[in-house]
């Protein structure tokens, strides 16, 4: 992987010889781990990858995809905890219900990331494909088996409640659908 001799890599893995920065990146991109994780006070590093999204549904696949990958592997630690300052709901809980999975994969395809295919479109009209749900399932689903400290407040839920409005207001959603959303199944 580095292109380097053998008794190079040998003085390396003895740590007679340091690694170069290009050297450590290409270890890091292969086994696809931050170069922090090598700071020797890794209790006081963060590291966060970001998730480019554009107007296909190709996108959001992604991103739910990435997230999914993130929270198995979190997931998988006995200990593991996660700690939230909500400013709005976490993701994780826009899949804990049908009605507000579907509402909120819309809206995220609709109004946020403007799919094309979905722009003249009612609430009521639009089909979200299976594999989407079944990733959102899952990524609840592994959510739950990690331990959470959250902190909300009076306005966490406030822009959840602003997007069902707006899809009120834009009769984009019906009376019967937003009683629905708020039922208890």
């Amino acid at each position: 992987m580095l292109v380097v001799s053998l008794d190079s890599a040998y003085r390396r893995l003895r740590n007679e010889t340091e690694y170069s920065i290009s050297e450590a990146m290409k270890i890091t991109s292969h086994f696809d781990i931050p170069l922090e994780a090598f700071n020797l006070e890794q209790g006081s590093a963060a590291t966060f990858k970001i998730n480019h999204m554009d107007k296909g549904l190709h996108s959001y696949r992604s991103y739910l995809n990435s997230m999914l990958q993130n929270i198995e592997r979190l997931s998988q630690f006995e200990d593991a905890q996660f700690f939230f300052a909500a400013e709005d709901i976490p993701v994780y809980y826009h899949f804990c219900k049908p009605t507000l999975m579907r509402f909120k994969i819309i809206y995220w395809l609709k109004s946020n990331l403007n799919v094309k295919e979905f722009q003249y479109k009612t609430f009521e009209s639009i089909e979200i494909e299976q594999d989407i749900i079944e990733t959102a399932e899952n990524i609840y689903k592994h959510f739950e088996k990690v331990n959470s400290t959250e902190i909300w407040t009076t306005e966490t839920i406030v822009s959840t409640l602003l997007q069902i409005r707006f899809y009120w207001d834009t009769v984009s959603l019906t009376r019967k659908k937003v009683h629905f959303l708020f039922s208890k199944n």
